[in-house]
Formats: structure tokens, sequence, C-alpha cells
């Protein structure tokens, strides 16, 4: 089946195919590209791989690889989903300051300044 066509040396994917690939809607998956929000690259194969092109879109966690043929069929896609990164736990706990929320000593484990609830006992708290 022939999903990519050439248009004056570019080419051309009928954006359902890449939105479904990616596991995207085909509204959303075109309003991306028109904004930039998905990045595409294509590279032309050498050596044993002449004839043969790789087709790649970026967007945040995901990126998407397809390996082309010359006559527009794709030969193999690749969708790989990266697990949202976790922050760091000094950037957790700057996040816990800002926002008034009770830290935890490194040292000792007891939690340092922030909120009060969290420094009291439950017997302190249901009196409240």
């Amino acid at each position: 089946m022939i999903s990519v066509r050439w248009a004056d040396g570019a080419p051309e994917i009928d954006a359902a195919v890449a939105a479904q690939a990616m596991k995207f809607a085909v509204e959303y998956f075109m309003r991306q590209m028109q904004c930039g929000g998905i990045k595409g690259r294509v590279e032309r194969g050498i050596g044993e791989d002449e004839g043969r092109y790789r087709l790649s879109f970026r967007h945040h966690d995901r990126e998407l690889t397809m390996i082309v043929g010359h006559e527009g069929e794709i030969i193999s896609q690749d969708l790989i989903m990266a697990a949202p990164k976790i922050p760091a736990e000094a950037d957790l706990n700057s996040a816990r300051h800002d926002l008034g929320q009770s830290t935890t000593n490194a040292s000792t484990g007891l939690p340092v300044g922030g909120d009060r609830i969290a420094t009291q006992t439950w017997d302190e708290v249901s009196r409240n």
C-alpha cells in the first residue's frame, strides 16, 4: 500500500496515517503540525539503504520513525513514547517551599517549615 507520495522531491504523507501511528486524533495532529508542535525530518538512505527514506515526527514525549520505500510504501514504523520526567528532589522541595508546604530534613526525616498540619499529631488536627 502506498502511504507516502513524492511532490517536488519532498514526501507527502496522509495526516490520518501519521496521526494514527502517533496515537493522535487527526485534527490534533494537523493543528500541531501547523503551529510547529510536531517537528518532522526526512533522511535519505545511502549504501545498502539506497532508495529508502526515514521520516521522523517528534512531539513532546513521543517520536515516530517510519522507513519508507522508493515507491512510497511504509516498510516499518516505530513509535517511542518516553516516560514523563520526574523532577529532582531538590526541585520538588523548592516547589513545596514556594507553595508553603512542608518539606523534610534529609538527615532527621522531620518536617521543616511550611504547612502546620504536617507537623501536628492526628489528635491535634482532629480538634481543629
